[in-house]
């Protein structure tokens, strides 16, 4: 979970630096990670080759991505106690886990791009 947190750390501070005016960085942060997470969720729909209706989809969106991030991250003050610990990070230790962010993210890209081909090529 504290991984999770540090996700949202590193959008939230992502947003707030190219911001312009800073403010509502924690809600554009909860967007992003639910854009990462339906990638994530449509690649596996590509590779299965499931289809699902336009309800279904909805729905599941709403119970796995949305909600929980509205949640974790807008309605939950939790974060804050996370955010205070990431502060007192080494900028060697902050760096590091921001790349690692960066990878996970681009390879999240890369798969949802390869699974959409996969799955054109099939049709």
């Amino acid at each position: 979970m504290k991984f999770y947190y540090f996700l949202y750390y590193s959008f939230y501070k992502f947003w707030d630096y190219f911001s312009s005016p800073k403010m509502l960085s924690d809600f554009k942060s909860v967007i992003t990670i639910g854009f990462i997470k339906i990638l994530i969720f449509l690649s596996f729909l590509y590779y299965t080759d499931t289809v699902l209706s336009k309800i279904q989809l909805i729905i599941i969106a709403l119970l796995f991505i949305i909600i929980p991030n509205i949640y974790l991250f807008i309605y939950n003050n939790k974060w804050k106690e996370y955010f205070k610990e990431f502060e007192l990070y080494s900028v060697k230790k902050k760096r590091k886990y921001f790349m690692i962010i960066f990878f996970c993210v681009i390879l999240v890209i890369v798969n949802f791009i390869i699974s959409l081909n996969y799955f054109l090529s099939l049709v």
